[in-house]
């Protein structure tokens, strides 16, 4: 437990990491609306329901990417992951620490990310919500965005935990 801790503490005492999240949230909501305001003035069919906001998810991909580099390689630039190593002899306890805080990170700026992005796309419509509601396949689509960023978050951890590089993992994954 003092490793997930630990890694909890390195997570918040790090200012590009909460930039990255926080970008991560709100790009993707600020995207929907131009989107939506953009096929609104064009006098272009709306997307399906369930659709609505979805389409500016992929985004937010490039983020959690580098949001799990960081969290992971942060401590490779300088050796510091000698000290922690040294502080905690059970690497297996501290690699999963590092992994159980990249899960929930990815999760929360996913389901953040997704919920605002839908959100904001169905309020800019000139009908509102009461044109689209939230339903439950919005619900799952919601689910699947988190699953899908979670994923790739954990890939990309593990990318740079092999290369000890953060760098890698972004060049590598952010093209697919």
């Amino acid at each position: 437990m003092s490793s997930l801790s630990a890694e909890v503490s390195k997570l918040w005492s790090l200012p590009v990491q909460w930039g990255v999240a926080l970008a991560g949230v709100i790009g993707p909501g600020m995207l929907a609306y131009f989107s939506a305001i953009a096929a609104a003035n064009a006098g272009r069919a709306a997307l399906p329901l369930e659709s609505r906001g979805f389409e500016v998810m992929g985004f937010g991909q490039p983020l959690v990417i580098l949001l799990a580099a960081l969290i992971v390689g942060s401590e490779y630039a300088g050796a510091q992951i000698r000290t922690t190593l040294l502080a905690t002899p059970r690497r297996m306890n501290v690699f999963a620490a590092k992994l159980v805080v990249v899960a929930l990170s990815a999760g929360a700026v996913a389901a953040s990310g997704a919920s605002l992005a839908v959100f904001v796309a169905r309020v800019s419509t000139p009908l509102g919500l009461t044109e689209a509601p939230i339903t439950i396949s919005t619900w799952a689509n919601i689910g699947g965005v988190v699953v899908n960023y979670v994923l790739m978050a954990l890939l990309s951890a593990g990318i740079t935990v092999l290369a000890r590089t953060p760098l890698v993992a972004v060049i590598v994954l952010v093209p697919m």
